[in-house]
């Protein structure tokens, strides 16, 4: 995701922020109700976003100049997360700005999204959370993500983003076939 480019980006687009409607710090938190809801379509708003640019960025013209610092590392590593182009952190930054999310909840999301980016990077299987239907959606964190990205890097196609968005665009047929 670029954790560094993410939190400056985040910082240099406060009052872009609140243009857009995001409450001040001190604002009161919305009730856990809401809260949950956008969490979940930001998640969800992101990982489109992530994906939809994750698969441009592959293209010819874009991967060279965006994207290839990232592949460097073709054995997956949690600083190789972190080592990419500052327009790959737009989903976290770009899609909480559009849901008007309070800035705590927004710091809560931004962990989770690079928590998730180091485990997927680590190369390392953990089975903190094994919840199938939170996998699918990449709401959980399971030793399979490791794995799922390391095939991406290794081979550099398929597997883009989360199970769920490579099922739908067909982009993990290797991945099912060789797993």
């Amino acid at each position: 995701i670029g954790g560094l480019p993410m939190f400056m980006g985040s910082y240099f687009f406060h009052f872009v922020y609140k243009y857009f409607g995001m409450p001040s710090p001190l604002a009161p938190l919305p009730s856990f109700y809401t809260m949950w809801k956008v969490f979940v379509l930001t998640k969800l708003g992101s990982t489109l976003i992530f994906d939809l640019t994750h698969r441009a960025l592959h293209s010819r013209k874009l991967y060279a100049p965006i994207h290839k610092q990232h592949h460097l590392f073709v054995g997956t590593m949690s600083i190789s997360a972190e080592f990419a182009h500052p327009i790959e952190g737009a989903g976290p930054i770009l899609v909480p700005l559009m849901l008007g999310m309070h800035p705590l909840q927004w710091c809560v999301f931004l962990w989770w999204e690079q928590t998730n980016s180091a485990i997927g990077h680590s190369g390392y299987c953990f089975r903190v959370f094994r919840g199938k239907w939170a996998k699918i959606f990449g709401l959980g964190f399971n030793s399979d993500d490791s794995a799922y990205h390391h095939a991406h890097h290794y081979k550099n196609r398929g597997n883009f983003s989360q199970p769920l968005m490579d099922a739908l665009f067909g982009t993990h047929d290797e991945w099912l076939y060789y797993g």
